[in-house]
């Protein structure tokens, strides 16, 4: 596979849980937040993430590079989604980096929730 198909696939894994989730609710109205620039932005930062990532991976096979652009978003959610550790455990990334619970981050945290 070429470098530019890898990077495609990739990008493709970076967009499949927003498309995954539109599928879901397709027989739904649509969304509010699909009005709103701010998903239309994190979309295209997602499907970026997927394809930078799998170029710096260089999977071999469509399906890896596919799973890679879909890891990427995914590794991102599991360490900005939610305060706490799955486990119970402890403080969450973002208490143990000292961020604050507004903002950007507030606005990714809320997001990615849905």
């Amino acid at each position: 596979m070429s470098e530019a198909e890898i990077v495609g696939l990739g990008c493709l894994g970076g967009a499949l849980p927003d498309l995954l989730r539109l599928l879901k609710l397709r027989h739904e109205p649509l969304p509010d937040y699909l009005r709103r620039w701010f998903f239309w932005i994190s979309l295209l930062l997602l499907i970026a993430l997927g394809g930078v990532v799998t170029h710096y991976v260089h999977p071999e096979k469509a399906i890896e590079a596919i799973s890679v652009g879909f890891g990427a978003p995914a590794i991102l959610s599991k360490l900005f989604g939610h305060d706490g550790d799955d486990d119970g455990g402890g403080p969450g990334l973002r208490a143990r980096m000292h961020l604050p619970s507004e903002g950007l981050i507030e606005s990714l945290r809320r997001w990615w929730a849905r």
